[in-house]
């Protein structure tokens, strides 16, 4: 770690996994549910559950894209033929 501020230990900025899910940003509740087409309330539960990852800032959740992303890809039916 990087030495202390003020008490607190600063972090080292190093990359991570987090980088891709910070580059790729975050939405909000509503945009998460029009993108998965579904009500809020099914998204919260969602959330709640840990099957879609969030953030919070402040009092507001928010949903990485790439969480997102790939609870749709992981979601997908298989085609038969």
């Amino acid at each position: 770690m990087g030495g202390k501020k003020n008490g607190q230990e600063l972090q080292n900025n190093s990359p991570s996994a987090a980088d891709g899910v910070v580059s790729e940003g975050f939405a909000s509740v509503s945009q998460a549910a029009d993108f998965l087409s579904v009500s809020r309330a099914k998204l919260y539960g969602l959330m709640d559950t840990g099957s879609i990852p969030w953030a919070k800032f402040g009092k507001s959740r928010r949903i990485p894209w790439a969480g997102l992303k790939a609870f749709a890809a992981k979601s997908m039916v298989p085609q038969t033929a």
